[in-house]
């Protein structure tokens, strides 16, 4: 099973497939790549013979897509003036993926990239699975609202342009990829190892990073003992490896998903010495 963007020389056009969304229009989110709703009810037989015939002849691949293509709400449409320039776009267009979960806090994946758009998938469409690794499913499939089209429209390119600075990058991760992993616990680590990457605080972490997280979403210190108090519940989670409080999770991603918002609003992550003057 070849992993990757299969796009053919000539090809100015390719499509990566979505589950955990549905726009409630098309949204255009940079000049190469738009996000689009979609409806899928493809024929199990096409779906065999574009893998087992036509393609790779992977069992492991025709699963993933008898499991994902009927749930398949949403795609990204890449648009480029050339198959070597599609590539790149392709595969940066995963970065959008990650920045719409982050900003919207919610469940997307993505399996499969194709030369023709998911509801007119048949037998000859050319698909390759981007990666080897079968995400949990989405538990629910988020409906975004026209007012969320719009404001994805505004700031994914304020998002995407932030993305070059890795505290960034890892706090938007952080909040995308919590989700796939079913244990409170785990989850409550990785949204911390967002927030702190955000702050990079090297001593005195609770007291500090609670003072600048507050400072930084309220502009005082109205959120320093609350913060204080969902710093103790990361360590719980990361010493112990238990979580007992859904409220201090459910918390503790809403702070992370406040704090990469602001950041878009703001252009920039916290400049944590001006914070803490």
């Amino acid at each position: 099973m070849k992993l990757g963007m299969n796009i053919r020389e000539g090809e100015t056009t390719t499509y990566i497939y979505l589950c955990g969304i549905k726009p409630a229009r098309s949204i255009q989110l940079t000049d190469k790549v738009g996000l689009l709703p979609v409806s899928t009810s493809p024929d199990p037989d096409d779906m065999v013979t574009c893998i087992m015939k036509n393609g790779s002849g992977s069992e492991f691949e025709l699963g993933m897509l008898i499991a994902t293509l009927r749930n398949t709400t949403a795609m990204i449409r890449v648009d480029c003036d050339n198959s070597k320039e599609l590539v790149i776009h392709a595969w940066n267009s995963q970065t959008i993926c990650v920045l719409i979960g982050a900003l919207l806090n919610c469940e997307v994946a993505w399996y499969f990239q194709a030369n023709k758009p998911a509801n007119m998938f048949d037998a000859k469409t050319k698909i390759s699975t981007i990666t080897g690794h079968m995400l949990k499913f989405p538990s629910k499939v988020e409906k975004i609202s026209k007012k969320k089209c719009a404001f994805l429209e505004h700031n994914i390119a304020l998002a995407f342009a932030l993305t070059d600075d890795e505290r960034f990058w890892h706090a938007t991760n952080a909040l995308w990829s919590c989700k796939w992993n079913p244990n409170q616990a785990v989850q409550l680590s990785v949204i911390w190892g967002g927030i702190e990457a955000l702050f990079l605080i090297e001593k005195n972490i609770k007291h500090k990073l609670s003072i600048a997280a507050s400072r930084f979403l309220a502009g005082d210190d109205s959120m320093v003992e609350n913060i204080k108090l969902l710093y103790q519940s990361r360590c719980k989670a990361i010493h112990e490896r238990k979580s007992d409080e859904e409220e201090s999770l459910v918390e503790s991603e809403k702070l992370l998903h406040d704090l990469v918002l602001r950041c878009v609003q703001l252009q920039s992550v916290p400049d944590v010495n001006s914070l803490l003057k």
